[in-house]
């Protein structure tokens, strides 16, 4: 996306653009990407032959496969590997397969040997992540059943927004839970109040 975000500002330029690309980009729910896109069309009907022509990859979460659990819209990954092996790019073809061989056995020897030293089965960085999103979510409103609930709110300019979260399948309707495998704002909120009632009936005080 930040490639595509380089060209596009070359030709096209303006708060519509600013404000709604990488809007679209991130967004989870096709409804949400057509939403900010469409902005962008009706500012510069040409857009859409242009993106066809220059860039018809897939660039919105909203057009990733929910089966491979990732929405990276930038190139990080790919940026760290080229500097990862930076130093070997000149190697003969032969000596350079032989020696990211190598590498890649001592990088997974050494990510082996760090998660042996981990317990359960969430990654700290993960747990950490979990516990920055959980601060403030009480003012999320949630009406829920056993496995089901509907989490709703408001948004900054007072409209309402509402997600339905699905325990049992590790769904919700904003689309992130089951892109990324992680739970969502809508999830956790839900998920924190379950704790919160299982806490009070094992208190005997």
């Amino acid at each position: 996306m930040r490639h595509l975000w380089t060209n596009f500002k070359k030709k096209y330029r303006g708060d519509v653009y600013d404000n709604n690309m990488w809007p679209a980009a991130r967004a989870y729910r096709p409804e949400k990407f057509q939403y900010h896109f469409n902005q962008v069309i009706h500012a510069s009907p040409d857009i859409i032959e242009y993106m066809n022509m220059h860039h018809n990859h897939k660039w919105s979460r909203s057009m990733f496969s929910n089966e491979v659990t990732c929405d990276y819209v930038n190139n990080n990954l790919t940026e760290s590997f080229n500097s990862w092996i930076k130093k070997i790019k000149d190697l003969p073809p032969v000596e350079l397969i032989d020696k990211l061989r190598q590498m890649t056995m001592d990088l997974w020897d050494k990510r082996r040997r760090i998660g042996n030293k981990f317990s359960g089965n969430i990654l700290p960085t993960i747990i950490k992540q979990f516990k920055a999103r959980t601060r403030g979510l009480g003012q999320m409103k949630i009406s829920k059943g056993q496995h089901t609930a509907k989490v709703f709110g408001f948004h900054s300019d007072m409209r309402p927004w509402r997600h339905v979260v699905e325990l049992s399948t590790f769904t919700c309707s904003c689309g992130e839970w089951q892109m990324t495998g992680k739970p969502c704002l809508h999830a956790l909120a839900f998920i924190q109040m379950l704790i919160w009632i299982l806490l009070s009936m094992s208190v005997t005080l």
